[in-house]
């Protein structure tokens, strides 16, 4: 029956645990990299990434500067590269938690600039929507293959402007290019498409939009579900399930008030002065955030109650004896609440004939 209970108790604790709603995206600047662009680019994420629409924001881990990363491309940007660097740099991601992870490396194929690797929301064919499964609330299938981009910050015939790097974003989260009868892409949603107006009164085209579409380039993303172009709508979607791809462990609970531990010292001087006999005693405290100060007891002789002597403020003293050995024992106090006496006892022999 314990054991029962245990189990369900686990479910209980997991289906109560509130979802992450903030995104922490991790850069590794790649040799070859221009290390002021990368950083540059990824502050960008911020600043152009939908909170207010998605109800999820965006968290740049280390501060927000690039870490290096080991990975030396070969092609520069491609998916097979892309999966070499994800495979080598992984330790890094686990190391800070990061649901996403950025990578900015040095192209050596013409015009192409960036990468981003969506197995799960975006199918490997042209032309067929992903799929998104909720399990119930949340999509977390790409958390250990579908969490990386890499943007070239050089290159040949490749923009060197940092809207490369929120339009690859874009990609990891399903949202797609221009929907045309030549080419539709990989998207999520039959909507998950760039808008591009090109008109004798507009042109102009939005953030998910190819290079080539001519036009004032925005840094939205596309909004109409009626024109089959709403990426946004898209995000608000996955944003929430990528937020949630590597939870970072919750911080420990608060640790409470609790009693000296481990006391022990050693002789620091005998008759110096005299009588006395002179130790230095210290102690663990498990919690000494919660620790205002100690009280320092004593029992002399050896078989007689502890009494209070003093106070310090530190977990170390020191402890004057002469005439009869004396015990000593701590106690851990906050203002005017105080633990037990320790359970540990410190034997303070004196050794020039005294007392306390």
């Amino acid at each position: 029956m314990r054991a029962l209970a245990l189990f369900i108790s686990c479910l209980l604790s997991f289906s109560v645990r509130a979802l992450d709603t903030e995104i922490s995206v991790l850069g590794l600047v790649l040799p070859g990299a221009d290390a002021n662009k990368s950083a540059m680019w990824l502050a960008s994420l911020e600043e152009f990434w939908p909170s207010s629409s998605t109800g999820i924001t965006i968290k740049l881990v280390n501060g927000g500067v690039p870490i290096p990363g080991q990975t030396q491309l070969q092609l520069g940007i491609a998916g097979s590269d892309l999966l070499v660097a994800m495979n080598s740099d992984d330790p890094i991601r686990n190391q800070h938690a990061a649901d996403v992870v950025m990578f900015f490396g040095r192209s050596f194929i013409q015009g192409v600039c960036g990468e981003a690797i969506q197995r799960n929301w975006t199918s490997l064919n042209d032309g067929i929507p992903g799929i998104f499964i909720p399990a119930p609330l949340i999509d977390t299938l790409g958390s250990e293959d579908s969490y990386a981009v890499i943007v070239a910050t050089e290159g040949v015939n490749c923009l060197s402007f940092e809207e490369v790097a929120i339009h690859e974003l874009g990609h990891l989260f399903g949202a797609g290019h221009v929907e045309t009868p030549e080419t539709t892409g990989k998207y999520l949603k039959a909507d998950s498409h760039a808008l591009h107006i090109d008109n004798i009164f507009v042109r102009a085209k939005t953030i998910m939009a190819e290079s080539f579409y001519t036009g004032i380039q925005t840094l939205n993303f596309s909004t109409q579900p009626s024109t089959n172009t709403d990426n946004l709508g898209t995000l608000s979607t996955t944003a929430l399930s990528v937020a949630n791809y590597r939870t970072a462990p919750p911080p420990p609970p608060p640790c409470t008030l609790s009693p000296p531990q481990n006391i022990h010292g050693v002789i620091t001087g005998i008759c110096t002065p005299s009588p006395w006999t002179r130790h230095f005693v210290t102690w663990d405290d498990s919690c000494p955030s919660a620790t205002s100060f100690y009280e320092i007891w004593a029992a002399q002789p050896i078989l007689n109650p502890f009494n209070f002597e003093f106070y310090t403020a530190f977990s170390s003293t020191e402890v004057f004896v002469f005439g009869e050995d004396a015990l000593i024992k701590a106690r851990a106090c906050e203002f005017f609440n105080c633990t037990s006496l320790g359970l540990g006892v410190y034997l303070a022999s004196s050794q020039c004939n005294g007392g306390f």
